[in-house]
């Protein structure tokens, strides 16, 4: 069996106009993120974890913020594409870890929701997702959140 491993990050600051969401889940009464597309800062490590691991450089790449076509794009689209990729080559999903850095929303009250929907969104059962939530203890990331996400791939050949 070919094993690969991938590592995504990604941060965003916070920003009150937008909404928030997290692994794919909209969640009410915090702010959103600032970015280009909607912010999702969990699927957007996973989808810099899954280009990784198949040497496909980042979401950067493959989604330009000079690109119209991603300005307040859902990030879904994002993961399903790189899933699609991964596919494309014969790799499936062994696991994703992915860590959630912020003061709020705590993760333990979403972690099922988001693994519900990284089910949905990918094709990949969502025992293959562990998502954990750590405060920024000594860290200043008051202002906004990051996520670390590390992904196992495999393949036949």
């Amino acid at each position: 069996m070919n094993i690969r491993v991938g590592l995504g990050f990604d941060s965003h600051e916070f920003e009150e106009a937008k909404d928030l969401f997290l692994g794919g889940v909209k969640v009410e009464g915090y702010p959103g993120f600032r970015a280009h597309s909607d912010g999702d800062v969990i699927l957007h490590a996973l989808t810099d974890a899954i280009l990784g691991a198949l040497g496909e450089g980042d979401i950067g790449t493959l989604f330009p913020e000079s690109d119209p076509r991603w300005k307040g794009a859902s990030s879904d689209l994002f993961v399903k594409r790189a899933v699609e990729i991964m596919k494309e080559r014969g790799y499936q999903l062994i696991n994703a870890d992915i860590v959630y850095v912020a003061e709020f929303p705590k993760i333990r009250e979403l972690r099922e929701k988001i693994r519900n929907r990284l089910e949905e969104i990918t094709g990949f059962e969502r025992t293959k997702f562990t998502i954990k939530g750590k405060r920024p203890e000594g860290l200043e990331v008051r202002g906004g959140a990051l996520c670390i996400a590390s992904v196992l791939i495999g393949s036949e050949d």
